[in-house]
């Protein structure tokens, strides 16, 4: 429960600050927690680079299209993607996180994506 806690947090303050990095104090728990923006494309987008420390990761679409989540390095709307992310909706990393690329583009223009990376 605190887990989730701390990464709602996190997503909330995507929107206070814009990129943050934080720090993140507690026993055996993720020290830091990376937040980034990304403007919504209608080209495939770096949303993560590969990362054997991930421990987690929460992508929130704040555009006004779908996001078009991949487990790759290139996302598409068709056939290419792992997880369709609604506007307003979030997607949070299957456990154990997912270590590769991650890539994305949206289904129109506007707006962003907040991606939180969490890594020990």
């Amino acid at each position: 429960m605190w887990k989730t806690m701390i990464i709602l947090l996190t997503v909330l303050l995507v929107f206070t600050l814009g990129r943050a990095d934080l720090n993140v104090s507690g026993g055996g728990y993720p020290q830091t927690a990376t937040v980034s923006s990304i403007a919504a494309g209608l080209s495939s987008t770096q949303l993560l680079a590969a990362n054997s420390q991930r421990r987690q990761a929460i992508i929130y679409n704040a555009a006004g299209a779908n996001l078009y989540i991949c487990f790759c390095t290139t996302a598409d709307t068709a056939v290419n993607f792992t997880v369709i992310v609604p506007v307003g909706g979030f997607f949070e990393f299957p456990q154990p996180a997912y270590g590769g690329v991650v890539a994305g583009v949206w289904s129109a223009l506007g707006g962003s994506g907040q991606v939180t990376e969490i890594t020990p």
